[in-house]
């Protein structure tokens, strides 16, 4: 995982979301200089981790998104 520094998450469907962020934060013990992107259409109704590392996209233009990350 050291190569890794972005990881994008599209969820759809929020039943997992609590094992998401379980893995989520075992990867940020590993690896904290890692960053998550989380979007999707089930994200704006889920509880949302509280960290710096995590960023929460409500849109869907993953594209949009990366451009304003990347810079």
């Amino acid at each position: 995982m050291k190569n890794i520094s972005v990881v994008a998450i599209s969820m759809t469907n929020p039943k997992p979301i609590q094992k998401v962020e379980d893995w989520i934060q075992s990867c940020l013990k590993m690896n904290p200089s890692l960053k998550f992107i989380v979007g999707g259409s089930c994200v704006k109704d889920c509880p949302q981790l509280e960290s710096k590392s995590v960023t929460y996209s409500l849109g869907s233009d993953w594209d949009k998104w990366y451009d304003s990350f990347m810079r």
